[in-house]
């Protein structure tokens, strides 16, 4: 038996089309709101100024026998509480997608094919961009934190250019959040998207405040 013992994030367990099964010896879900509270607590200490990047969720025992199906052997708790947690928020973002309704409360037509996602630090890096090496691009290239929403017109005018052209078409913009962007920052590389994540993030918490679970 092969063991293959590595550090992931979520985001890297829960791409790539792999699937996960709990097998029907293991216990029911059993978290509480007690566990629940702590977990938020956890997520929200990430988002304070000077908190850590990273929350540490423990160890997973995973069985597989080909590199896309595994069965949870230990950590179903933990895996299982994060994807509800995923599928609440992408619920409520839905849900303000289908009203057209921004975070500063505007109204917009998301069905009009006129807004898309801008990637701040593109796909492809140009000159404007050599202060980011290539470990950073590949590790915070599909970041939320890199990510903002643009007309589409400006999004193909400033394509690959330097931050300094996009900030200016940020400053633009008719999304509260984009023109954030253009007015907090100077520049744009690793510690930026880091900042602009966690100032996501606390958005985020505020408005979709987790309930008490019923016992």
């Amino acid at each position: 038996m092969n063991i293959d013992a590595s550090n992931r994030t979520y985001r890297q367990l829960m791409g790539n089309g792999l699937i996960y099964t709990v097998p029907r010896f293991q216990r029911d879900y059993s978290w509480t709101s007690t566990e629940w509270d702590d977990l938020w607590k956890d997520i929200e200490a990430l988002f304070e100024e000077g908190g850590e990047q990273e929350h540490y969720m423990g160890y997973l025992v995973l069985q597989s026998r080909d590199s896309k199906n595994f069965d949870v052997i230990d950590g179903q708790q933990r895996l299982t509480t994060l994807s509800i947690l995923v599928l609440t928020v992408l619920g409520n973002l839905q849900n303000l997608i289908d009203s057209g309704i921004e975070s500063s409360g505007s109204s917009y037509d998301f069905e009009s094919d006129v807004y898309n996602i801008e990637h701040i630090m593109p796909e492809s890096l140009q000159e404007a961009w050599d202060h980011i090496g290539d470990r950073d691009h590949e590790q915070f290239l599909y970041r939320l934190g890199n990510m903002t929403i643009l007309n589409k017109s400006a999004n193909r005018e400033i394509g690959n250019k330097g931050f300094e052209t996009k900030r200016e078409a940020f400053a633009q913009s008719e999304f509260a959040i984009t023109q954030r962007i253009a007015r907090e920052n100077n520049r744009w590389d690793p510690d930026r998207i880091v900042a602009h994540q966690k100032w996501l993030a606390r958005q985020a918490t505020a408005i979709w405040r987790i309930a008490q679970l019923s016992n």
